[in-house]
């Protein structure tokens, strides 16, 4: 298969993806606001309820407030005389009291005025004289009766004179004395039959599986309508004054099938039909120049010579899509690097090579000085010349130690240079008559580091012979190393005559510069260091150097630190 056909089957693929995903995306927000429609729908519904019930609850209340507050109810339970009403009497004082409460005329069952010691003062309910106090017997009165505030029972059975049992809501509210404040000395039970709240409840029979009204915390009824009502159910709860309802509700399903959604469909349908007919040009618009870029590189691959410059075939910028033009120009710059890597790669080799040549070549001189030396020692032990004895030892020990065979590194630990270091500054020290010193400061943990041979054997002789003997007086020389994150760094500082630092920069950067080489003191040495740092650590080793006429020269040599 050609790119041609790739792109188209490739854009095609993800076009029809995106359709997918775009049209899950949208099916899945038109169901979820359905659902939180559902909800917020079905939240009301049951505010509302708890609305009606506080509504009703509120009138039964006041009914309530307004039997306490009676004359007749205060003499009967505070009164002197104690004297008991009798059913008539109780069943006028209702009635004459539901006059102004019409709604509650068909809910209220029976009345009651009791005792805190469950003695009836009287009663409406004309019965055998049992029925109130079959009631309190019951386990809810029980509970109830300890507190000294309002409160609803939960539904309850009773059974009247004929053994006719019914259902009934009580409403307890205790009794206080109108003229002075003190303990409750009664309650008034009105016994409502609770038919209204539970045709309330079961008007939401189609949308819940279950639902529960709670009064003051106590729960009074519970409308099953399904089993297993909190499975595949939302929970609502909503609470009006000290009405708690908690319901749960049916998920009720959405269909997917609705006008607007099949427009977005259709929508995006035409979308993808239009996105793939405007493709096909533009496929065609990036394919011929990857193609023919596609093609050269294969050529090259197969008849590709690093050393041979090779012209990557330009594109047509007016025709060509921009990523392109920087593929292509890419690819060019790879190959222009690549080819100049080589060459930095042949003209390194042949450094390597000639730097071989040039120590095996030196090898001959140190052998044969050595050797020579080394008969000279031997006669100035037998005449006594002991100066004569240390200075050849001295330059028999570094000779011996300057040979590096073929298979030898060209590195040493920072131990060993610093010994060869000792023997070269001791023979200078006799030469020039102690006209300098040697202050030599390096931790034992340093000594072990590898560092290139005679790293500081050119520097230590820049400082005497173009810093130190030219200056009046004596001179010092400070040699230091150190670690920082990136660099094992080796430091040598004298307070020598210095010179101008421009004018060492300079040489250092335009090695070519054979004038500039030779009317720089001490920039050949240099020169020649920092070729061979570049030859064995290529960019990462770097030369600082400071200094000032009159103050003295510092040179900061970094090389590369690893912990192994």
């Amino acid at each position: 298969m050609n790119i041609k056909w790739q792109i188209l089957t490739r854009v095609g693929a993800i076009l029809v993806s995106c359709l997918l995903i775009v049209s899950m995306v949208v099916t899945i927000i038109f169901i979820k606001q359905g659902e939180e429609n559902v909800l917020e729908e079905q939240n009301t519904q049951v505010l509302q309820a708890a609305q009606q019930i506080d509504s009703m609850i509120n009138e039964i209340q006041v009914f309530a407030n307004n039997m306490i507050i009676d004359p007749s109810v205060q003499r009967a339970l505070f009164g002197s005389s104690g004297k008991q009403m009798s059913q008539g009497e109780a069943f006028y004082l209702a009635v004459e009291q539901l006059k102004n409460f019409k709604a509650l005329r068909d809910d209220i069952h029976s009345i009651a005025l009791v005792t805190k010691d469950n003695q009836i003062v009287w009663e409406t309910k004309l019965s055998d004289g049992d029925y109130f106090k079959e009631l309190m017997r019951q386990e809810w009165y029980q509970e109830i009766g300890k507190t000294s505030h309002a409160q609803f029972s939960t539904i309850h059975e009773v059974a009247d004179a004929n053994g006719h049992r019914s259902k009934t809501l009580s409403y307890i509210v205790p009794v206080y004395n109108m003229q002075q404040y003190q303990k409750a000395k009664g309650y008034i039970i009105i016994n409502l039959f609770p038919d209204k709240f539970e045709n309330l409840l079961q008007v939401l029979e189609p949308s819940y599986h279950q639902i529960t009204w709670s009064q003051g915390g106590r729960t009074i009824l519970t409308k099953r309508f399904t089993k297993n009502a909190e499975n595949n159910s939302n929970f609502i709860e909503q609470k009006y004054k000290e009405t708690d309802l908690c319901a749960y509700a049916k998920n009720s399903s959405i269909s997917i099938i609705n006008p607007s959604l099949m427009a977005e469909f259709l929508v995006i349908l035409a979308l993808l039909v239009a996105g793939l007919l405007i493709m096909v040009p533009t496929i065609k618009y990036i394919v011929e120049p990857l193609k023919t870029l596609s093609d050269f590189m294969d050529d090259t691959k197969a008849n590709y010579n690093p050393l041979s410059q090779i012209v990557v075939p330009p594109v047509s910028k007016k025709h060509t899509a921009k990523e392109i033009i920087v593929l292509n120009q890419t690819f060019s710059n790879l190959l222009q690097e690549l080819h100049e890597q080589t060459e930095r790669r042949v003209e390194y080799e042949k450094k390597m090579q000639q730097l071989r040549t040039e120590m095996i070549l030196s090898q001959v001189k140190p052998h044969f000085l050595y050797n020579t030396l080394n008969s000279i020692s031997i006669m100035a032990r037998q005449k006594n010349a002991k100066n004569i004895e240390d200075i050849t030892q001295s330059l028999i020990t570094l000779l011996q130690k300057s040979i590096v065979y073929e298979d030898q590194e060209m590195v040493c630990t920072l131990g060993e240079e610093i010994e060869m270091l000792k023997e070269y500054t001791t023979i200078q020290q006799y030469r020039y008559q102690d006209k300098f010193s040697v202050d030599i400061d390096i931790s034992d943990d340093l000594l072990s580091y590898p560092v290139p041979r005679f790293i500081l054997q050119p520097i230590v002789e820049n400082s005497i012979f173009h810093g130190i003997t030219p200056k009046a007086g004596q001179g010092t020389i400070w040699i230091s190393a150190a670690i920082t994150e990136e660099h094992f760094v080796l430091l040598v500082d004298d307070d020598g005559i210095g010179m101008e630092e421009e004018n060492i920069v300079s040489a250092l950067d335009n090695p070519s510069d054979e004038k500039l080489q030779l009317t720089v003191k001490g920039s050949i040495g240099l020169k020649n260091l920092k070729e061979r740092l570049e030859i064995i650590y290529g960019e990462k080793a770097q030369i600082v150097i400071h200094t000032q006429p009159g103050v003295g020269f510092s040179v900061e040599i970094q090389i590369p630190y690893t912990e192994n």
